[in-house]
């Protein structure tokens, strides 16, 4: 009895209750969620960006310029309009000046909702259809730079294995466009991304890739350059590595 009020009850679910269980709350949004589909192109935004000086771990900060005040037709529009152009939810929150609980509730108020349905990250538009919502715009949200990822290295009696990742994999993009150029001791070779959308074998061989640099190329993604020590296991997160260097 317990199985068929179940099935009854999802199947008298509305999208407006689908929309519930998928939209991301404030809770939800760490850093990496707040920069997906952000490029690394705005030194203010980019300023937002920090390592905590007590945890030691990133975080985001920026100016809350207009918390707790009225939004304005002007800023209200200019809302929509990142939402039209897939800004990143960084972007949003340094622009407006307004912390994430507030940004996401104007943001709901025209309809439009972060959403996470298994690996992807999406920002909806929604409209009113017989009493009801239904998707008008779809935006997939995606790493936009080599900043977003990490490598991590496992070193092996016989085999030494690099890897670059992503927290979160690709979506909608052709795979042949995310090739990326791999350098090390004046040589390159282009590298496919793997099938989980997410990861690149940099390397699986000897222990040559140690104390030596080498460095990853892609015309949107950016380049990173890493100089390795000696053999050992690591895990470097790039956009921690690139802070801490002020390489960014």
């Amino acid at each position: 009895m317990l199985t068929i009020l179940r099935i009854l009850a999802k199947a008298l679910e509305t999208e407006r209750d689908r929309i519930n269980d998928r939209k991301v709350s404030s809770d939800e949004i760490d850093v990496y969620e707040s920069i997906l589909n952000y490029d690394f192109t705005d030194s203010e935004v980019n300023s937002a960006i920090v390592i905590d000086a007590e945890s030691s771990e990133l975080d985001i900060e920026w100016e809350l310029t207009r918390h707790g005040k009225r939004w304005t037709h002007d800023e209200i529009q200019d809302l929509l309009d990142m939402c039209f152009d897939g800004k990143s939810i960084l972007e949003m929150l340094v622009k407006s000046g307004r912390s994430i609980g507030p940004l996401l509730k104007k943001l709901n108020e025209y309809g439009w909702y972060f959403e996470k349905v298994d690996s992807v990250f999406r920002l909806v538009q929604y409209e009113v259809v017989d009493n009801d919502l239904k998707a008008h715009n779809t935006i997939i949200y995606n790493p936009k730079h080599f900043y977003f990822g990490y490598i991590e290295i496992k070193k092996g009696w016989l085999l030494t294995e690099v890897t670059f990742g992503f927290k979160y994999p690709f979506t909608g993009i052709d795979k042949k466009d995310l090739n990326i150029e791999f350098f090390h001791n004046e040589n390159s070779k282009i590298i496919e991304i793997n099938k989980d959308f997410r990861t690149y074998t940099l390397h699986s061989g000897g222990k040559e890739i140690f104390n030596s640099k080498f460095k990853i190329e892609h015309s949107e993604l950016g380049s990173i350059t890493f100089n390795l020590n000696e053999p050992n296991d690591y895990f470097i997160n790039v956009l921690y590595y690139s802070k801490e260097k002020k390489a960014l």
